[in-house]
């Protein structure tokens, strides 16, 4: 435990160290070779927040006593930073930890200061670029290896993985961008990720509209034959964006709200229903004098 990377500050060590030792006492009670193979077979590789509570009533059965949450995640992140276990890419998602970049950068330090460099030491601070760092993070983390070891496929499944968790998605190619710069992929390999629209999880606009399980077959038609026609001009981000839109946030509202509805001719009272609904929604953006709202209400008007 005292080999475990971790802050000079002696209390900071002492909680982290203690966290690391708690979390491989209760990986022991599971089957496998290795550490990483125990972490797959116990709870905690189900999501970060599903084995907090597991891990205490364990120490507790032990007459150990469990400590802070805090403690907990510190040892997990110990044991992460040292490659001692390799979480999934949902799993650092869903971890929303700011600490993953320092973690992958002690374990590619060369790696991440000659990305800083090539990028700009001031741009290297601005939130766009420390999202992308954090990207790269998130694949060092749980594939292992290095900058120079991300392949295409990581990416490609990276980027399938935040279309589907992240309602808003712009933004998050630069990673793959820098690494194509830094030559780390063959030279055929595509100069943007803009490019894709079936690869790594991503599903087709049939199954983007039926998620929300709509449950008028003509309507849902209707919404799948025009995704397809725009399905061309859009990358996969905004594929998904817009069919969210369209059948979560207005038809599926919709339904919720009338059941049995089945035509866009809409009453007046049901269109101005749906537009207060939509004002209120707090995952849309108000914009300067006007509110941004999915465009297919403005046809019922």
């Amino acid at each position: 435990m005292d080999a475990l990377p971790g802050s000079v500050h002696k209390n900071t060590r002492w909680i982290r160290r203690t966290g690391a030792r708690n979390l491989l006492c209760w990986l022991e009670n599971f089957p496998g070779e290795t550490w990483q193979q125990r972490w797959q077979c116990s709870p905690a590789d189900n999501g970060p927040g599903s084995w907090h509570d597991l891990l205490a009533a364990w120490l507790l059965e032990q007459g150990v006593s469990p400590g802070q949450p805090g403690a907990r995640k510190a040892g997990a992140l110990a044991l992460v930073r040292a490659d001692v276990i390799r979480p999934s890419l949902p799993w650092l998602m869903s971890s929303k930890s700011q600490h993953l970049r320092e973690a992958a950068a002690y374990r590619d330090p060369d790696g991440f200061a000659t990305l800083a460099a090539a990028v700009g030491v001031d741009f290297w601070k601005e939130p766009l670029a420390m999202r992308a760092a954090h990207q790269l993070a998130m694949l060092i983390l749980s594939k292992g290896g290095k900058i120079n070891d991300i392949t295409v496929g990581d990416c490609l499944e990276l980027n399938a993985l935040e279309a589907r968790h992240y309602q808003r998605t712009g933004g998050r190619t630069l990673f793959y961008a820098w690494l194509r710069d830094l030559q780390n992929f063959p030279e055929d390999a595509p100069a943007t990720l803009r490019g894709f629209s079936k690869h790594a999880g991503q599903v087709g606009v049939a199954e983007l509209v039926d998620r929300y399980q709509l449950q008028c077959r003509p309507v849902r038609d209707v919404l799948v034959d025009y995704l397809a026609e725009r399905e061309s001009a859009l990358d996969y981000s905004s594929l998904n964006q817009l069919s969210r839109n369209l059948a979560k946030h207005f038809w599926a509202d919709l339904e919720q709200h009338h059941p049995g509805i089945n035509s866009f001719h809409l009453a007046p009272e049901v269109c101005s229903a749906w537009k207060q609904r939509a004002r209120v929604k707090k995952s849309l953006r108000r914009m300067p004098g006007r509110l941004q709202v999915p465009w297919l209400c403005w046809l019922l008007l």
